[in-house]
């Protein structure tokens, strides 16, 4: 029985062509799996119990008891501020947070530490909020 050498080299070549295509799949879908956001600020929610009609100071409450945020703001600060139409269900803080500053003169900073500093916002300022 005679053995070709270009048979054994291609049996070896698929072996380690399929050996490197799953080590790749592999690391490939460990690196994403293992990859997380800077923040997970947008994917926290509260629970709202029922629809209603609060202040800011009480969105602020319902945030405090649900999450480990704290608040850091200037006294009186909400003052001229309307009310917030909140629905039952489970809300994301960011959103809650949007419809806080939504037509006001405010602006939010969340830290790393999970203190969210509120104060007034500078002239140009585009951003919503700021992560740090």
């Amino acid at each position: 029985m005679k053995f070709k050498l270009i048979d054994g080299f291609l049996l070896n070549t698929k072996r380690l062509f399929k050996l490197t295509m799953r080590t790749f799949i592999f690391l490939f879908f460990s690196a994403v799996f293992a990859v997380s956001p800077n923040s997970s600020f947008s994917q926290v929610k509260v629970v709202i119990d029922a629809d209603k009609e609060v202040t800011v100071n009480e969105v602020f409450k319902i945030i405090k008891n649900q999450t480990d945020y704290t608040f850091v703001y200037q006294e009186g600060i909400f003052k001229k501020q309307s009310k917030i139409q909140l629905k039952k269900g489970k809300v994301r803080v960011d959103n809650l947070l949007n419809q806080i500053i939504l037509n006001s003169n405010l602006d939010i900073v969340v830290t790393s530490g999970n203190t969210i500093l509120i104060k007034e916002k500078k002239r140009n300022n585009k951003q919503k909020f700021q992560v740090l």
